[in-house]
């Protein structure tokens, strides 16, 4: 069974050789039910299940119900579930939570962190809620969809304003409160664990996304619930210290802006952004686990209302995302783009020969650099003569004849008008690859440092 991504995998193991018992049966319907729970739980994703067959495997005609089984173990417990599993408490202690509020309060300079995060609830609006009350700044990763959701701003472009070191040093908070995966951009990362701030931790499951054990406080429960009972009752308050991370925000936002659209070539940066710019309200987008994710985290504008943003990155890394994307349109029903790497794109061919199978509609973006990009950025790119060889790893395919492995419709844009006219029409039914060329991989890295270097001038120049 699966949720529309990936974020836990859980395993249970039938008996080795299926058997014709009501305990054997009563074993399945139990396991069944335990999936069924776990897919759609706090933590959300797919199950695996393993199920044996014994010889002979085709079916037998007319095979009689074998004898033995009794009601129960054959037809279940009527309309309710054969298992039902009540999930732990949503909130913690009210005095914990009372005490954690009574600190935010205090804080005068806290910020709310979210991370990557798939569940569809209502934990944008909660988050909002909280940060406005205590006078937070909201910042949240593109993939968290809590940075798009309406209410307050959140901060964009977080990595960008970091490279800016005066702005990162008036910017360090005394009290983090996280929620969601693994920060995608290790800058933000390390700016954070340098801080030495306070870190009240909020988990949705046993084991707390907490690398360098900031944390003095883990916070278990459901988010959504610790959020409504962690914001202040009184009137929202208005921080100077919040509104300094909408303005340079805003500032970084415009300088983007103005960089990329006098670029007249095909730049990584310039495709995350004009992907994310053409999807249509309530699309779904799938980045893959490298650059792409980096880069709409980075780059990407404000989207069409109710887009959800997606990503595999810390479960399966370059393989499956193909395949998870067809999942998530197929599970969904609304019009879904992914947008990965060559090398990932390469990666999941099989998927799309299932797709022309199971007649479902994608849009894939492809950015083709010839290789893994994102080596480039690592002092190794550097370090050795072999480089190219084992970690650039140039692949010189035709990606046209990968497209017509799935019958897709196929698209080369290489021009920043190409692409745009080739996304028009952005996950319209039917499966489609748009293959992005984009600059080398060594210039890529030059448009990465240019555009940092254009928001930082834009924040000094800015002013307080």
């Amino acid at each position: 069974m699966f949720g529309e991504i990936p974020s836990v995998t859980q395993r249970n193991t039938p008996p080795d050789q299926p058997e014709a018992s009501s305990a054997a049966f009563r074993h399945l319907r139990a396991v069944v039910s335990r999936t069924a729970s776990a897919a759609a739980g706090r933590l959300s994703g797919p199950v695996h299940l393993d199920v044996p067959f014994r010889e002979p495997l085709a079916p037998v005609p007319d095979a009689p119900v074998p004898p033995g089984l009794d009601a129960e173990a054959l037809d279940g417990r009527g309309d309710a579930p054969f298992l039902r599993t009540v999930p732990p408490a949503s909130l913690p202690p009210a005095a914990e939570l009372e005490a954690v509020r009574r600190r935010l309060a205090a804080a005068e300079r806290g910020v709310v962190v979210v991370g990557p995060r798939a569940r569809a609830d209502r934990l944008g609006t909660a988050v909002r809620a909280l940060a406005a009350s205590h006078g937070y700044p909201v910042l949240a990763e593109a993939a968290s969809n809590v940075r798009w959701a309406p209410g307050q701003p959140a901060v964009a472009h977080l990595d960008l304003l970091l490279r800016n070191e005066g702005w990162a040093l008036s910017a360090r908070p005394d009290l983090v409160v996280r929620l969601g995966g693994g920060l995608c951009s290790r800058r933000a990362a390390e700016w954070l664990d340098a801080s030495g701030a306070e870190v009240v931790l909020v988990s949705e499951g046993p084991e707390p996304v907490d690398p360098q054990h900031r944390a003095g406080l883990v916070l278990e429960g459901d988010a959504v619930a610790i959020c409504e009972a962690l914001t202040a009752a009184t009137a929202p308050r208005r921080a100077a210290w919040a509104d300094g991370f909408l303005r340079a925000s805003t500032r970084a936002g415009t300088a983007l802006a103005d960089a990329l659209a006098s670029e007249q070539r095909l730049t990584e940066p310039g495709v995350a952004r004009a992907v994310v710019a053409a999807l249509p309200a309530g699309a779904r987008l799938l980045v893959g686990s490298s650059m792409p994710v980096r880069d709409v985290d980075a780059f990407a504008p404000v989207p069409a209302e109710n887009v959800r943003v997606l990503s595999n990155r810390g479960l399966n890394g370059i393989d499956g995302n193909v395949s998870t994307a067809l999942g998530l349109a197929a599970a969904s029903g609304a019009p879904t783009v992914a947008l990965v790497g060559d090398l990932a794109f390469l990666h999941d061919l099989g998927a799309l020969v299932h797709a022309r199978r199971a007649a479902l509609a994608l849009t894939v973006v492809v950015v083709n650099n010839d290789g893994g990009g994102i080596f480039s950025f690592l002092p190794i790119a550097r370090s050795t003569p072999r480089f190219e060889a084992l970690f650039g790893t140039p692949h010189a395919t035709d990606l046209s004849h990968a497209a017509a492995l799935g019958g897709a419709s196929f698209t080369r844009a290489e021009t920043p008008s190409a692409l745009a006219a080739a996304l028009e029409d952005a996950a319209r039914p039917g499966l489609h690859v748009v293959e992005a060329r984009v600059v080398d991989r060594a210039t890529n890295v030059e448009v990465h440092h240019a555009l940092g270097a254009a928001v930082a001038r834009a924040l000094e120049e800015g002013g307080p």
